[in-house]
């Protein structure tokens, strides 16, 4: 399950992990299109300069983006569960 603020962490990885569009998109399965046009719409919304896409790092496969995206979500999870948790 996709959390609300996937792209966010599209765009973090992209940018400080050295991910590739493509290798973000086929971590989650969606197109390489997708991608690009979701964090390029929400680096031009936060006003954040894209690195260039030429530049990722070979060693991050999609398997291992997965898996940050999957720990991510769930930490993501437990703050919410957190945070509606009644005292």
């Amino acid at each position: 399950m996709r959390s609300t603020t996937e792209v966010f962490l599209w765009l973090a990885g992209y940018q400080t992990r050295g991910w590739s569009r493509a290798r973000i998109a086929d971590a989650v399965d969606v197109t390489r299109n997708a991608v690009a046009m979701r964090i390029g719409s929400l680096a031009d919304e936060l006003k954040i300069k894209l690195r260039p896409n030429e530049t990722h790092d070979q060693r991050q496969t999609a398997a291992g983006i997965r898996l940050e995206l999957e720990a991510a979500r769930k930490y993501e999870r437990a703050g919410k569960s957190f945070l509606d948790a009644k005292i």
